[in-house]
């Protein structure tokens, strides 16, 4: 039984936050995805992504228990059990698939209940978000040159059909997107309005909170933010602002001469 995909922005999606290409420099494609908790392992596999994600020890339990109220992850399609390998069977019956849909709708409700009893005693998000991840979706910001082998692997029809839904969410923004063709020297920088690489490693980082779309954060808290984040080590946000170079000495896990705003960083270290 297969049901209808989410309405846009909620359930799986993706948008293209700065899409570049510069001589001897490969496009460079920084998109924010949202996509079920349940998958994240699986795209943590894909190494040659730079990413930040939205966090269950940073988001406050009464935001994530609103947002699985609102858009709850359910399987859009239930399936048998197969006799061996990773592939599930085949397409359950409509009696089995709506009685799949009652049971996982029963376990929603019964964790939701307890996430609030727990916050209710003071339990940390840590713990309590946890037993609200598999109805829960993910943020997360992927900046990435090589994208061949992720849309080969899980585009094919014997994956996953959430992870499915998500490489098939970042080919067609890819596809309705132009790389803006920049010069020797000048940067590629997702949330790279003021031209400020602090500022965009700062928005960058605020998606472990899901809150930096809401327009709140000063220039002032996002240079506290960035110098704090420099100091404690923690860089991954540093790698979505690329700089067009002449050599590959800087370029991390990208391809071609891009030289990564980190890799820059660490090596004046």
């Amino acid at each position: 039984m297969t049901t209808p995909r989410n309405t846009p922005k909620t359930g799986t999606w993706a948008e293209v936050l700065a899409d570049s290409i510069a001589p001897r420099c490969p496009r460079l494609t920084s998109l924010k995805v949202r996509f079920p908790h349940i998958i994240l392992p699986q795209v943590l596999t894909h190494r040659v992504f730079s990413r930040n994600t939205s966090s269950s020890r940073a988001i406050p339990v009464a935001r994530l228990i609103a947002d699985v109220e609102r858009d709850p992850f359910i399987p859009r399609e239930w399936r048998y059990s197969a006799d061996r390998g990773m592939q599930p069977g085949e397409v359950m019956s409509a009696e089995d698939a709506e009685e799949s849909l009652a049971d996982w709708t029963d376990a929603l409700r019964f964790n939701r209940g307890r996430a609030r009893k727990m916050a209710k005693r003071g339990n940390s998000k840590e713990h309590v978000n946890r037993i609200l991840e598999p109805y829960a979706h993910v943020s997360m910001i992927i900046t990435a040159t090589k994208w061949k082998n992720f849309l080969k692997l899980r585009l094919d029809s014997h994956s996953q059909i959430e992870i499915r839904d998500l490489a098939e969410a970042i080919r067609d923004a890819m596809a309705a997107s132009t790389p803006h063709e920049i010069r020797i020297g000048e940067w590629h920088m997702p949330y790279g309005d003021s031209s400020d690489r602090m500022q965009s490693a700062a928005c960058c980082a605020r998606i472990s909170y899901d809150s930096h779309d809401g327009g709140k954060a000063t220039p002032k808290a996002n240079l506290r933010l960035a110098d704090g984040l420099m100091a404690d080590g923690h860089w991954s946000p540093f790698e979505h602002q690329c700089c067009a170079g002449i050599n590959p000495a800087h370029r991390g896990n990208f391809a071609g001469n891009w030289m990564q705003q980190r890799k820059i960083m660490e090596a004046n270290e």
